[in-house]
């Protein structure tokens, strides 16, 4: 075998080795899914102030978990991905979109 083909042998192997462990991955289930964030992750998963976070939470706009009053808020990574897909977005966004249309 020429070193031509040698190298092509390697690199349709490695090709082959790169498409299963990709395969593997997108078959096997995320768990990140239901991953759990405290305010300040989840006010920077989604790109806004910690502030506005815990008011929307106030105002039971956004899915929240709390063990007590008074007690840290908790959010799920699933509950803030469906909340920003069904266009959930904080009220100065909103107030600022609809002023600019």
């Amino acid at each position: 075998m020429t070193e031509l083909g040698i190298v092509k042998h390697l690199v349709d192997r490695f090709a082959e080795k790169v498409a299963a462990v990709i395969a593997e991955r997108l078959s096997a289930p995320d768990d990140r899914t239901d991953e759990w964030f405290d305010s300040r992750n989840a006010a920077e998963y989604l790109g806004i102030h910690r502030d506005t976070l815990r008011k929307l939470a106030a105002e039971r706009a956004i899915p929240t978990e709390q063990d007590g009053p008074g007690c840290k808020l908790y959010f799920r990574r699933s509950d803030l991905d469906a909340w920003r897909r069904s266009g959930g977005r904080p009220r100065h966004l909103m107030s600022s979109l609809d002023l600019a249309a």
